[in-house]
């Protein structure tokens, strides 16, 4: 039931008992399932759910499913022969509809193993999946690629270095938005206007919880001359008419829904309705927009559509990659599509920063509060949950941004010349898994190595246990076409670095020291239990 506001007692929690009963909406009417697919996937849901009866128009998530229980459908589903993947039940989740798909995929091929054990992480940690390729290659880049051809380092030459003035910042109780927020009151001497997202309390209130959370300071001096909130949501046009109320001359967009799946429109209405306004305004109030994209736009490739060796650089945005399926990835693409089309046919001065793996703070290992959303994380986790890594996933290289330097170079890049428009602000040095590994071992965290054939079936074994599966999804390969494998696309950032050292800014290698209180900061919050 949808209410404007949640009563609340004194003391500020929810009054539960002023709630207006809820309005249960009737079951859908039973349909029986009609073909044999059919069938397999109402008794794959009724196994995971624990229900007696599914039909074949029950959706998954209406009848008790969650993301977490996605797994379990794949992993019985690849077990009955059928080709399916993440993406697959979230825009598919009745029985009937998971039969369509799958009639319509080949099933995978008889030598292809049951897991797969992960390559590099993405960039940013994320895992990728197969998508829409049809609808991004059907579209007009040549304004686009004309504009990224210009972001070269001869136009950071000629160009002259702007201020950033006042700024506003959306996402500023993020993980990244709080720490861009800290590094300008510490650099510069504009103010900040940031709109939050009021919860159980209002913006300004939550935005100093946060702030004594990451920092042990409230900045109470700064509220009413440096620092003010507007209340508001960023898909909500309103609030940003609220956002610009006073004079704005740089924007950074940090908001962001960084789900990897959801069902319903909700990861497309921030990654890509948030940004449609913030161009708007900007282009209205001709202020300067700062967006926070990820080098997960790289995509992959599947079948050998797009040469393994391609890579991501500043003057890319669309070569051929895949990102259509996984919702996350094609929300950020189509956002930047967006900013770079008006900045190439509207005039739009604007900056995306693809951001890559962002870890803990260089200075104290202090790591984010929603530390679940990390794919890389989350990676260590599973390993560390099975006991086992096997010696080829050791190798597999990384990188890890600490997030006060990303915040902090983002800053520095922002105030480059017009013509400099995309950036890859993340450590450009790289560890390997197994480095992290072997801090988790000095932790106490022992993980044994093993062959891969030892490791592929444990995880076998591990994803058949309902709650050992919860933290091995990450583990499982997404299927590409006709069984293929996908390949995850690197990204590359001389342009970046280059720039950065110009202006007196270069990433400190990662050492042992970083690597044990990234773990230790990790283990104080339980993540490893």
């Amino acid at each position: 039931l949808q209410m404007e506001k949640l009563p609340s007692t004194i003391s500020g929690k929810v009054d539960a008992r002023s709630l207006p009963d809820p309005e249960l909406a009737g079951p859908v009417a039973y349909v029986r399932p009609e073909t044999k697919q059919e069938e397999d996937f109402a008794g794959i849901f009724e196994r995971t759910l624990d229900l007696a009866r599914v039909g074949a128009l029950d959706n998954f998530f209406d009848i008790g499913g969650s993301s977490l229980l996605v797994t379990r459908v794949i992993v019985e589903a690849q077990a009955a022969g059928y080709a399916l993947n993440y993406g697959d039940v979230f825009a598919n989740p009745t029985p009937r509809a998971l039969a369509a798909v799958s009639a319509a995929s080949p099933p995978p091929r008889a030598d292809a193993p049951a897991v797969k054990i992960p390559s590099a992480p993405r960039p940013d940690g994320r895992t990728g999946e197969p998508a829409l390729r049809g609808a991004l290659a059907d579209y007009d880049y040549a304004p686009i690629d004309r504009l990224l051809a210009g972001n070269v380092i001869e136009s950071l030459r000629r160009g002259s270095y702007r201020p950033l003035g006042d700024i506003a910042i959306t996402g500023a109780t993020g993980f990244l938005g709080i720490h861009v927020l800290r590094e300008f009151l510490a650099s510069e001497r504009g103010t900040v206007r940031c709109l939050v997202r009021g919860k159980r309390i209002d913006g300004e209130r939550r935005l100093k919880e946060l702030l004594v959370y990451y920092f042990n300071d409230a900045f109470e001096d700064m509220f009413g001359s440096r620092i003010s909130v507007v209340d508001g949501d960023a898909t909500d046009a309103a609030s940003w008419e609220a956002l610009f109320g006073a004079p704005v001359d740089t924007l950074f967009n940090c908001a962001a829904n960084v789900k990897h799946f959801a069902v319903g429109d909700e990861i497309d209405r921030v990654n890509i309705g948030a940004p449609e306004h913030a161009v708007r305004m900007c282009l209205s109030r001709r202020a300067r927009l700062v967006h926070v994209s990820t080098t997960s736009v790289a995509g992959m490739s599947t079948a050998g559509l797009v040469p393994e060796e391609s890579v991501l650089t500043e003057q890319r945005l669309y070569f051929g990659q895949r990102l259509e399926g996984q919702k996350y990835l094609n929300s950020k693409f189509l956002a930047e599509r967006t900013i770079l089309s008006s900045v190439a046919e509207q005039g739009l001065d604007a900056k995306i920063m693809r951001v890559g793996n962002l870890m803990a703070r260089q200075e104290d290992g202090e790591f984010q509060i929603n530390f679940n959303t990390n794919s890389f994380i989350g990676l260590l986790r599973a390993y560390r949950r099975l006991g086992l890594i096997p010696w080829e996933a050791q190798t597999a290289p990384s990188e890890l941004s600490p997030i006060d330097l990303t915040a902090r170079a983002i800053l520095k890049l922002a105030r480059t010349p017009r013509e400099c428009c995309v950036f890859h602000p993340y450590d450009d040095h790289g560890v390997l898994t197994g480095d992290v590994i072997d801090a988790m071992s000095r932790r106490g965290l022992g993980i044994r190595s093993c062959e891969t054939e030892e490791f592929t079936a444990a995880l076998a074994e591990g994803l058949r246990d309902p709650e050992m599966s919860r933290d091995l999804g990450v583990l499982i390969a997404y299927s590409g076409e006709g069984g293929e494998e996908p390949v995850m696309l690197r990204s590359g950032n001389a342009y970046t670095s280059q720039a950065l050292r110009r202006m007196g800014f270069s990433w400190p290698l990662v050492d042992e020291g970083y690597l044990d209180s990234f773990v230790e900061g990790l283990s104080s919050l339980g993540f490893f239990d």
